[in-house]
């Protein structure tokens, strides 16, 4: 097992870390979506906005003004990923492949920052206290990995 992954882990988790991120990033700007789509009624978003315009007649003037404040700082640090997102990752953006234009790096660290915020603005809105991690894990395990990282490489190399 520790030979297969010598020979193939390398790749397939570096294949593996970039989707798990740019998943990341594409479920984070959903989440901080406008309230509605194209400003139209009815087309609600499920995003923090919206959740955040459902609980304010619950909220007092020193809690709005807070989770007002966290609103435009998670919209400032959400600019460089919306930009990656909307030119690269959820749409091939012809004029950025064409043109080859320099997309915005985000860093681990943003993403950390971003997802402390998403927390505190969750906490806020809903007077709850949480910090909104797995508590379970998922997934067919490792035996099923190193069988198909075997099947794969044999398909390839022949062995």
């Amino acid at each position: 097992n520790v030979s297969l992954l010598n020979r193939c882990g390398g790749q397939i988790f570096a294949l593996f870390q970039k989707l798990m991120v740019y998943d990341t990033l594409a479920g984070l700007c959903r989440l901080c979506d406008p309230a509605k789509s194209m400003g139209k009624v009815g087309n609600e978003n499920n995003s923090i906005y919206n959740q955040y315009e459902k609980q304010k007649g619950n909220l007092n003037c020193s809690d709005i003004k807070e989770i007002d404040d966290l609103l435009s700082s998670l919209s400032s640090k959400m600019k460089n990923i919306r930009v990656l997102r909307n030119k690269a990752i959820s749409h091939n953006d012809l004029g950025v492949a064409e043109k080859a234009v320099k997309l915005p790096d985000v860093t681990f660290g943003e993403i950390d920052e971003v997802f402390d915020l998403i927390t505190k603005l969750l906490n806020k809105t809903f007077g709850v206290k949480g910090n909104y991690n797995s508590v379970r894990a998922f997934g067919p395990g490792v035996n099923k990995l190193f069988n198909v990282l075997r099947a794969g490489e044999k398909a390839i190399n022949g062995y």
